[in-house]
């Protein structure tokens, strides 16, 4: 009887034993399966966090790149504008420059002489030492004696466009300087008018 006994505790050991490594075991198991599921959750995270950093670096770069463009066409435009601008001033420049030639042109054609205007004509010489006679009649006022002074030049370009523009300072006999303003008042018969065309550095 004694050995029955006993042979029924050792069977009931070894049945708590195997329960508790079945125990053990599902344990392992159930940690083993979180924490692939964790690992799993942990990797799609970064999956979610890494596709949300480049999404946020694509933005960027897209706002930089619009930027850039925005910025760059602002300035082409502006660019243009200026450009545009500067060209119509000097075709404002340019026309009126030509009215104002026409117009002299115009009053010289015009212009009649005084009956009693028999005063002796007048030189123009150049720096080059060219020289021009021009009867009195068509110098006694600027705006004639200009016309002629731009004829002279219709041959050489070079010189024409400063004697078109004004840039030439006019000396009469005793070197005094000829003003436009004061023309009519200044200039007599018989003068030797002379040129010198204005530097420009």
């Amino acid at each position: 009887m004694h050995e029955t006994l006993q042979k029924q505790e050792d069977h009931l050991k070894q049945m708590r034993e195997q329960m508790a490594a079945d125990v053990a075991d599902r344990q392992a198991r159930d940690d083993l399966r979180e924490a692939e599921i964790r690992a799993e959750k942990d990797a799609h995270a970064a999956k979610l966090a890494e596709a949300a950093r480049q999404r946020k670096v694509a933005e960027e770069i897209a706002a930089a790149e619009k930027k850039a463009k925005e910025k760059a066409e602002a300035e082409a435009a502006e660019k243009a504008e200026k450009a545009d601008k500067k060209a119509k001033e000097e075709r404002d420049k340019q026309a009126k420059e030509i009215e104002a030639l026409k117009k002299a042109n115009k009053e010289a054609e015009a212009w009649k002489p005084e009956p009693d205007d028999k005063q002796a004509p007048v030189k123009f010489k150049d720096a080059a030492g060219r020289t021009w006679v021009f009867p009195y009649k068509y110098c006694r006022r600027w705006e004639t004696f200009r016309v002629l002074v731009i004829k002279c030049y219709v041959d050489n370009p070079a010189v024409l466009q400063h004697v078109e523009r004004g840039n030439y300072w006019l000396f009469g006999p005793d070197d005094q300087a000829l003003m436009p303003d004061l023309w009519s008042d200044t200039v007599k018969g018989g003068w030797e008018i002379r040129k010198h065309l204005i530097s420009h550095h």
